[in-house]
């Protein structure tokens, strides 16, 4: 009983931090926001030691938070982004707790209808809102782009993603069409922002619903074509394609293809990864800390940024062991999910397959381009994400069967 109440808690926590998120950018509400997450942190290790727990899990709960403190200790002057040094740990905890209770996190959800219901809705509401509020904009790269009340492109595209797949499951849920409305300000959302790499993530995640719900492979094939050249058509009128063809302009006349393509990651991605090579074993290992690439990218002449690569962000802050706990937790959580929600009559089908092909995507393109760990509610988004890629039917069954 005590389980299940503390599940309805962390899964209400999951369910409205994107209203929370948005809000970020006035300063009562960010409180609000850092409040939150730390609630979900607490309820989440406690849900850990409520069972017995594993003792790998254990192990990797342990590593990640002394991995956590030693690249705090190890970080020389003030910190360029503070929040870095919690984004790995709550990686690992999140994903520990959500392998162990994925399945009961999906069945409270079920059971609560009305709190998913009421989180999507009040979410479109503010952001429809703010549509209409000067301060919800930003001029920058050549344009003018939407970031509501959050005070950041990036971090408004991850709520419109999580946003996006909750109003999924909850018309799923509701199977009224009425409620594919409510994906519509999120989807508007990835075009207005300007954030490039969730033009990609949200295609990918659209043509992984279409072959889920378009049985006939040709119908798929030809809904998936017409899709992909709709995209094409539209998507340079919109600002984010805007920026995309803003930033290739102003960057085709003095970089090669790909650093104009990538707009210069691949430049910097070279120099972090060269920094990296020339680490000592330790701190290859262990990461040279939460400030190290925030430097190398500055003094190399690429801006005080960040990796804007999960993997090579790692290696630099946290080293060998920081990645391997990432990619860990990540594979043993697809792994558990898999495995307890799949028929074993279904075991080899293709189709399964294909669609974890699907959630690997949009999970691969936005970690390697964007980054996904460093923002809360992209990292939020991966088992709804994977719940509405793999649920199933009233009778048990998977809704991807073998098409016809």
């Amino acid at each position: 009983m005590l389980k299940l109440s503390l599940n309805k808690v962390v899964l209400a926590c999951m369910l409205f931090f994107p209203i929370t998120t948005i809000l970020q950018g006035m300063p009562i509400f960010n409180l609000i926001n850092k409040t939150v997450i730390f609630l979900m942190v607490l309820l989440i290790l406690i849900g850990c030691f409520i069972d017995k727990i594993e003792v790998v899990d254990l192990g990797l709960v342990i590593l990640a938070l002394g991995l956590s403190i030693y690249t705090f200790v190890i970080s020389q002057g003030d910190f360029y982004n503070p929040n870095m040094v919690i984004y790995l740990g709550f990686w690992v905890i999140f994903f520990v707790y959500i392998k162990n209770q994925y399945a009961s996190i999906m069945d409270v959800l079920e059971k609560n209808i009305f709190l998913l219901e009421a989180a999507v809705v009040v979410w479109n509401i503010l952001v429809f809102i703010s549509f209409f509020v000067e301060s919800s904009y930003v001029s920058t790269w050549g344009g003018r782009y939407f970031q509501s009340f959050s005070n950041g492109e990036h971090r408004f595209a991850s709520t419109c993603l999580l946003a996006f797949c909750l109003g999924w499951i909850l018309y799923k849920k509701r199977n009224r069409r009425r409620y594919l409305l409510l994906l519509v300000i999120p989807f508007i959302g990835f075009f207005i922002c300007g954030a490039r790499t969730y033009i990609g993530v949200i295609i990918i995640y659209i043509l992984a619903l279409c072959f889920i719900e378009l049985r006939n492979k040709k119908v798929f094939l030809f809904a998936g074509a017409f899709l992909l050249a709709l995209a094409g058509w539209l998507i340079p009128l919109t600002p984010t394609g805007s920026k995309f063809l803003y930033t290739y302009s102003q960057a085709v006349e003095s970089l090669d293809f790909w650093a104009a393509i990538t707009n210069g990651r691949n430049l910097f991605w070279a120099v972090d990864l060269d920094a990296y090579s020339k680490l000592g074993s330790i701190d290859k290992f262990l990461g040279k800390g939460i400030n190290y690439v925030y430097e190398i990218n500055y003094y190399s002449g690429h801006g005080l940024i960040w990796a804007h690569n999960d993997f090579i962000n790692l290696l630099l802050t946290s080293g060998l062991a920081g990645l391997f706990l990432y990619l860990y937790v990540f594979y043993l959580f697809i792994k558990v999910g898999v495995e307890k929600e799949r028929d074993k009559a279904e075991k080899g089908s293709s189709a399964i397959k294909l669609t974890l092909f699907f959630f690997l995507a949009i999970w691969g393109i936005n970690a390697m381009f964007n980054m996904v760990y460093t923002y809360t509610c992209s990292v939020l988004a991966v088992p709804f994400i994977f719940y509405t890629l793999t649920r199933k039917d009233k009778d048990g069954h998977y809704e991807i069967r073998e098409n016809d």
